[in-house]
This record gives structure tokens, C-alpha cells and sequence, in this order.
């Protein structure tokens, strides 16, 4: 299951967010242009696990997609594990990024504005 994350008023940071099989938020897709891409800490197949440090193990699809979502122009930090496939631990990463308006994501990558883009 795949949802693009933060749609609606306010902003996003421009990330596909799904759900793999054990149940953990893995980024599936960037919008380019959007803040998570153009920061370059973020990468397809991270997982997410906190978001403002608020941990989200447990949170559903549709909460992290909203601790994702905020006003334009404020920052929303995101704590990544990124699976290393030279080691048995992964790479963790804390992203800060800031949000920006949807439609100048979706626009950026031929989206529908109506799309959940976040």
C-alpha cells in the first residue's frame, strides 16, 4: 500500500510514503524538485521512524502522512533508517526539511493536484 504523503492545505515535503510487508513507512518515490529531494539526505527505500521525533512504528499510513504535513515554510524533521547492504545495522539519518505548497510539487512532476503529495 502506497500513498503519496501531505496532501491538502499547508504543505509537504514531497515524498511517496508506503508500507512494506512487516509493516514499516518506506519512502517509495521523491517528487523532484520537492524538499526531501532537492536536501539530498533523503533516498528511495528509507524507512521512516520518527517524524519530529514522535516515533511512528505504530502510527497508520494516514498519521504519517499527516506529522508530515504543516504549514508552508516551517520544517518537519524526519528520522530515516536506510538499510546498508555492507553491514547488518543500518544507516540512520535525521533530516530536517521544509515544507513547500503541494501544488508546486505536483505541478513540478506532472501530478494531479488532487494526489496526496506531501
Amino acid at each position: 500500500q502506497s500513498r503519496v504523503a501531505g496532501r491538502g492545505a499547508g504543505g509537504g515535503v514531497g515524498v511517496v510514503i508506503g508500507t512494506d510487508s512487516m509493516g514499516r513507512h518506506v519512502v517509495e518515490h521523491l517528487a523532484e524538485g520537492g524538499p526531501a529531494s532537492v536536501s539530498g539526505q533523503v533516498q528511495v527505500g528509507d524507512i521512516v521512524t520518527a517524524i519530529n521525533n514522535e516515533g511512528v512504528a505504530t502510527a497508520s499510513l494516514h498519521e504519517v502522512r499527516s506529522l508530515l504535513r504543516g504549514d508552508v515554510g516551517s520544517n518537519v524533521s524526519v528520522s530515516l533508517e536506510r538499510p546498508s547492504p555492507s553491514t547488518t545495522s543500518p544507516t540512520k539519518v535525521v533530516v530536517s526539511v521544509m515544507r513547500r505548497t503541494i501544488d508546486q510539487l505536483a505541478s513540478s512532476r506532472g501530478v494531479s493536484p488532487g494526489m496526496d503529495e506531501g
